[in-house]
């Protein structure tokens, strides 16, 4: 997955997300969506789908805070993939360096590593609503940290938050690789 298929997977994804053209189409929002594109781009193809999932699910990859001039910023998380400064790099980071998107990506992949060193990367089956779906244990972890059941019931399911959360991120993340799968496939 190249520079350009993720920029054009992430305007499509905020465009079906209702984005403004007129906030999607500015400058600056384009430039702040290249970069973050191209470092994604650089990340170890494992991760590309999991980064553009992140990105889309944390902040929408960040288009509002560029197009008003702010830092992406919410209750103590930052960048594009609202990561708390210090968790990230031991602490060795600051909100404004997660700003960049170079730093925001090394970090993201960086917690993503350590996330499937300490709790692995298998996928988890859950019932909903009688049917099987599997969930990467990682990203729970990502978005909750050390406890994926939230209401400590003793089970994973739809109740608890960060269940919920991975959900969402898988079903983006398919949707991201689908389209990948209709570039390869258009281009060939």
């Amino acid at each position: 997955m190249g520079y350009m298929d993720i920029l054009m997977i992430i305007i499509s994804l905020l465009g079906s997300d209702n984005a403004k053209p007129l906030m999607v189409d500015d400058p600056i929002v384009l430039m702040s969506l290249q970069e973050l594109a191209h470092e994604i781009s650089l990340a170890p193809s494992k991760y590309r789908a999991d980064l553009i999932s992140l990105g889309y699910n944390e902040s929408r990859f960040g288009y509002r805070f560029a197009y008003e001039g702010k830092q992406i910023e919410k209750n103590g998380d930052c960048g594009v993939f609202q990561q708390r400064p210090r968790f990230a790099n031991a602490g060795k980071t600051s909100c404004e360096k997660l700003q960049d998107p170079a730093e925001a990506v090394k970090q993201a992949v960086a917690y993503l590593r350590y996330v499937e060193k300490r709790w692995g990367s298998q996928w988890v089956k859950i019932k909903i609503k009688g049917k099987s779906t599997k969930v990467d244990i990682a990203i729970c972890h990502y978005n909750s940290g050390n406890y994926c059941d939230d209401n400590r019931d003793k089970k994973l399911n739809k109740r608890d938050r960060s269940i919920r959360y991975a959900l969402k991120h898988n079903s983006v993340r398919k949707l991201v690789e689908l389209k990948h799968l209709f570039n390869e496939v258009a281009v060939n």
